[in-house]
C-alpha cells in the first residue's frame, strides 16, 4: 500500500474510532497460521519463477489481502489503544 489511505481504510474510519481496549488488544494479536505463512513463500517463489497457474494467482491474491486487511485493521486498534492511553 502506498501513502494514501485505501478505501477500507476510510471505511474502518469510524469502527476503530471508540474501540475499547480489549477488543482492540484482541486483534493486535492476530496472526497468520504456519501453514499460511509456508503457503505464502512457496507462491512468492513460485512467482519469481513465472510458474504460478491461475488458481494459485487467486490464492496468493487472497493472502495478500488478508495480510493487507491485518494490518489496516491492526494500525486501527494500536491507534485506538494510544488514545484511550492518552485520556
Amino acid at each position: 500500500m502506498g501513502t494514501s489511505r485505501s478505501v477500507l481504510e476510510r471505511v474502518l474510519d469510524s469502527a476503530f474510532a471508540d474501540l475499547p481496549a480489549e477488543p482492540a488488544k484482541r486483534l493486535l494479536k492476530l496472526r497468520f497460521e504456519t501453514e499460511d505463512k509456508d503457503r505464502y513463500l512457496q507462491l512468492s517463489e513460485k512467482t519469481t519463477a513465472g510458474a504460478l497457474t491461475d488458481e494459485e494467482r487467486l490464492e496468493l491474491d487472497e493472502l495478500l489481502t488478508a495480510n493487507d486487511l491485518l494490518i489496516i485493521v491492526q494500525s486501527k486498534a494500536g491507534a485506538s489503544l494510544r488514545r484511550l492511553s492518552v485520556e
